[in-house]
């Protein structure tokens, strides 16, 4: 999971994967928070009939 992550935080950033590596921690920690943020949001979208 966490290489996925990683993965799709460097395409959306558009940055390659050793950039992100030499990105500090808490830079790192980050930018993986938004894309777990992300693919929950995108998962929340695709449970049809579910309502909050």
């Amino acid at each position: 999971m966490l290489e996925y992550l990683v993965l799709r935080v460097c395409e959306r950033l558009r940055m390659r994967e050793g950039e992100f590596w030499e990105a500090g921690y808490e830079t790192q920690v980050r930018w993986l928070g938004y894309e777990l943020q992300r693919e929950r949001e995108e998962f929340e979208l695709m449970r049809p009939g579910e309502s909050r």
